[in-house]
């Protein structure tokens, strides 16, 4: 079985010994020669408690809600709004020509507006978002209006 390259770390700053979760695995069974790995390191540290390393994946909700609309908002909302909305559409059309368009286009909003993080999504919605119209509500208008003429 594939190991990795150094499956103890020792770290003295935590006071911890760091393991694989494959290596904590089979370091748990007297069998492997893992196991004996880990209980010469303990003899030196036994005062060091063993963990199992973990990756931290990065947080895909970083950017949620960064919508094309959310985008061309945001810009419109800057200064350089007209030159910049026309570097996006460019860059939007192209980006679809490539059937690349949301990663290509986010990857250049980013790189132009890196202070997007202090600009969260509840400000697109609260400003931005259309109205929506409900069935009563288009027949309430249509209503009004024909009192309206009816009166005048």
């Amino acid at each position: 079985m594939k190991q990795a390259k150094n499956p103890i770390k020792v770290n003295f700053v935590n006071h911890t010994i760091v393991v694989s979760r494959l290596f904590a695995t089979r370091a748990a069974d007297p069998k492997y020669a893992e196991y004996r790995q880990l209980t010469d390191v303990q003899k030196y540290y036994p005062s060091y408690e063993v963990v199992v390393r973990t990756i931290q994946q990065p947080s895909n909700e970083h950017y949620k809600g960064l919508t094309y609309s959310y985008m061309e908002y945001y810009i419109s909302t800057h200064e350089r709004a007209d030159e910049r909305i026309k570097e996006y559409n460019e860059i939007r059309l192209r980006a679809q020509c490539h059937s690349a368009s949301y990663g290509y286009i986010k990857k250049w909003f980013l790189q132009v507006y890196p202070q997007i993080d202090d600009f969260t999504p509840e400000d697109y919605k609260k400003q931005f978002e259309p109205t929506l119209f409900t069935a009563k509500s288009l027949e309430a208008n249509a209503d009004n209006k024909s009192n309206d003429t009816l009166a005048a």
